[in-house]
């Protein structure tokens, strides 16, 4: 009898020991960094005709949501949606345009690449973007990719 008590204390002790090892981990972001955030790219407005079409079939957009990679959203005439990535970037489509969005990683080592079909896109990037981060846009005829600034571009796909 006192030898399975004895089992039973050692066990608990060494279960209670393992559980304080994780939390400490936990807790000093040896393991699962808690400030490591995943890349977000959310819609922060929209007016007008815009569309998401998500694996193919076509979704409600709405105020708030959170995109997926390979998320296409199109635009109609008179019509412009502001997207925002990290709290830091944001991506203003005008009217008539097409783009598909893919978003790795998170804030400091990942990747934004948005490919745009047609039409203008107008980037903000507030911070500079840390050495593994990317931000690039490509259209049929042209490839960007920077580190932090303003930039617009517009693609024509009737001139090319």
């Amino acid at each position: 009898m006192k030898s399975k008590k004895g089992l039973i204390s050692i066990i608990v002790g060494i279960v209670i020991m393992i559980v304080g090892i994780i939390v400490i981990l936990l807790a000093t972001g040896v393991i699962g960094n808690k400030n490591e955030k995943y890349r977000v790219v959310s819609v922060d407005s929209y007016e007008g005709d815009v569309s998401l079409s998500r694996e193919n079939k076509d979704s409600d957009l709405f105020k708030g949501m959170n995109l997926k990679s390979g998320d296409k959203i199109s635009t109609g005439g008179m019509s412009n949606v502001l997207l925002l990535a990290d709290s830091d970037k944001s991506l203003l489509a005008g009217e008539n345009t097409c783009f598909t969005i893919e978003a790795t990683g998170n804030a400091k080592k990942g990747r934004i690449y948005i490919n745009l079909e047609y039409g203008t896109a107008l980037v903000t990037i507030d911070n500079k973007l840390a050495e593994e981060d990317s931000f690039e846009i490509d259209t049929p005829n042209a490839a960007l990719s920077v580190r932090g600034t303003i930039f617009e571009v517009t693609y024509n796909k009737e001139t090319g």
